[in-house]
């Protein structure tokens, strides 16, 4: 088991789903979103629900479907491209908000129920991974982290939530949203992607990723006798690492973890699977 600081950043596709309350502009008669509303939509809905991330405000562009949008390489990280509507079957209207120099906002607008999915693809080279928490993880074939996306969360235009989730098929991450009869329209999901400036990646060996998947207790066990502080703070991501179960080691692969913080401090970590 090995602790290794990486000086570069990964950019963490944070694609968390947000959908805010919109009862200030509520939907028109017809129930249509257009591209010129979109933008107002959304940051209407990321005040509704107390985001304040975003200091390039104005900055929300409409994208048709297919279309990519690059976050930029900086020193420290790898640029990401994203094509949103990346299924091209949801009628959602797309935007891309830049948050900061290396975050970036990418929402759907949803204006009726005739559509409860939509979708990004992260690019050639990936390797999306889901955690039981509810995040998506994105890697290489090697290991390294690439991104990391929020769990998801959305919301209908009285602020009401609406239940959420994500699924990956390949390199494309798809959230789906489950209407009730009272879910009111429009709805925004709302999914976030940020850059770090550098993590920690905790490599375990094969009998390690076992007990780190396995269960609890074999997870506590393995990560609090470590010398090493950086692996113990580790333990506070057994629960969610015991939910894998040994399955996710399939064909051969290892378990590692990512940590964005400070260690001893544990801020978010994200888990990759590469062959041993």
């Amino acid at each position: 088991m090995r602790l290794k600081r990486l000086h570069f950043a990964a950019v963490a596709v944070t694609v968390a789903a947000l959908a805010a309350s919109l009862t200030a502009v509520p939907a028109n008669a017809s129930g249509i979103v257009t591209a010129s509303t979109a933008p107002a939509l959304v940051e209407r809905a990321e005040l509704a629900v107390g985001l304040q991330d975003d200091t390039v405000p104005g900055a929300t562009e409409v994208l048709e479907p297919g279309t990519t949008a690059e976050i930029a390489a900086t020193d420290e990280t790898p640029a990401l491209s994203v094509e949103v509507g990346a299924d091209q079957e949801s009628n959602a209207v797309y935007t891309a908000d830049a948050l900061t120099a290396t975050s970036t906002r990418f929402a759907a607008v949803f204006a009726s129920s005739g559509a409860g999915t939509a979708s990004w693809d992260l690019g050639s080279g990936t390797e999306l991974y889901t955690i039981p928490d509810g995040r998506v993880s994105v890697g290489d074939a090697e290991g390294n982290l690439l991104a990391g996306v929020d769990a998801p969360w959305a919301v209908d235009a009285t602020g009401k939530a609406v239940a959420t989730h994500y699924t990956v098929d390949g390199t494309t991450l798809t959230q789906h949203l489950d209407y009730t009869a009272d879910t009111v329209f429009p709805v925004v999901a709302d999914p976030k992607i940020t850059s770090f400036p550098g993590y920690w990646t905790i490599s375990l060996n094969r009998a390690e990723s076992l007990k780190a998947v396995g269960t609890l207790a074999s997870c506590a066990a393995l990560f609090s006798k470590s010398p090493v502080p950086g692996l113990k703070v580790a333990t506070v991501a057994c629960a969610v690492l015991a939910a894998y179960g040994t399955p996710q080691l399939a064909g051969g692969k290892c378990l590692r973890l990512h940590i964005v913080g400070v260690v001893p401090v544990l801020g978010t970590w994200w888990p990759t699977w590469p062959k041993c």
